[in-house]
């Protein structure tokens, strides 16, 4: 999905799109999911099994289905190395960066980012919807709102891979960040206030927009700072760390709660990804560099071919 070329400024619009759109095909099955808990449990009632269980008898079905996708897919041809000093040679000659010593080249940017982004959506939604519900919310106002957010959270993609086509990522990543500090700070104040119940539920879409454009710009800045043949590594990293974040929030969500509260908690999120929104911003000549290490442009061949040269603006 995210191959793109030599031009780094080709690679980020490309990647944007495709990044953007499976997160958009992936935003039907987590809204449509939810919504399935009542005819899946009929299902499996119908077949004398409990209806905890008719989930399962859908999932199993729908990723056999995926799988027959997947095979029918057309095989991708191997890349040959984006730079020839880089190719395998005659012993003796310099041997080739593996992907580790290319990854430990990259900046933490993308890492912090990503794991930033998903350690404070998980912590604020691992207890938020229990809170509401202990304070009067009904169960399927409850679910609703989950349902919403999880929209936002996939179906933003398309507006958050214009952004980072449109603007410089870096920025991009920021601003996302600063909203989901402003969404965790306000749900977490108002989420036990009656009176601000429209005011909660927009916040809790707003973190789930925020947390897609940290997702859409914190791709881009992992994968534009590595050659194509090695971008599959850059992103395993990145879910990596993302599910070292969801870790991390789970596990300190409940006890935060207990000694701080829902303010405290939101305070303490919001905080965590102002720091890392300031990390962006500080290292963003870092993400510059990366760029230009890993895809130098010709000069000279684009000037002989009446080429201008790629403006890099979208990435860095």
């Amino acid at each position: 999905l995210v191959g793109g070329d030599e031009d780094p400024g080709a690679t980020s619009r490309q990647a944007t799109r495709a990044v953007a759109t499976a997160l958009s095909a992936a935003a039907i099955g987590a809204t449509l999911g939810p919504n399935l808990l009542a005819p899946a449990g009929w299902l499996a009632e119908g077949v004398r099994l409990p209806g905890s269980a008719g989930l399962y008898l859908l999932a199993v079905p729908a990723f056999a289905l995926a799988a027959v996708f997947v095979f029918q897919l057309p095989a991708v041809p191997p890349r040959s190395p984006e730079h020839p000093s880089e190719a395998p040679g005659q012993p003796g000659e310099p041997k080739r960066p593996d992907g580790l010593a290319r990854l430990r080249r990259l900046p933490l940017v993308a890492p912090v980012l990503l794991g930033t982004a998903n350690a404070t959506m998980v912590t604020m939604m691992a207890v938020t919807p229990s809170t509401l519900h202990h304070h009067g919310w009904g169960l399927p106002s409850v679910g609703l709102l989950v349902s919403v957010h999880i929209a936002a959270m996939f179906g933003f993609s398309p507006l958050s891979g214009w952004l980072c086509n449109r603007f410089p990522v870096p920025l991009v990543a920021a601003g996302g960040t600063v909203a989901s500090a402003v969404a965790a700070l306000g749900a977490g104040a108002l989420a036990g206030r009656a009176d601000h119940t429209p005011t909660v539920a927009t916040l809790v879409v707003v973190l789930g927009a925020a947390w897609n454009v940290q997702l859409v710009s914190g791709t881009m800045l992992l994968i534009t700072g590595l050659p194509a043949e090695r971008r599959h590594l850059g992103e395993a990293v990145g879910e990596i760390v993302m599910g070292a974040g969801a870790a991390a929030g789970t596990f300190l969500a409940a006890p935060l709660l207990a000694f701080t509260g829902l303010p405290g908690l939101g305070v303490g999120t919001a905080l965590v990804s102002l720091g890392a929104a300031a990390w962006v911003l500080l290292r963003r000549a870092d993400v510059a560099g990366s760029v230009q290490r890993e895809h130098p442009i010709p000069a000279q061949r684009s000037a002989r071919a009446g080429q201008a040269v790629p403006d890099r603006k979208s990435v860095v």
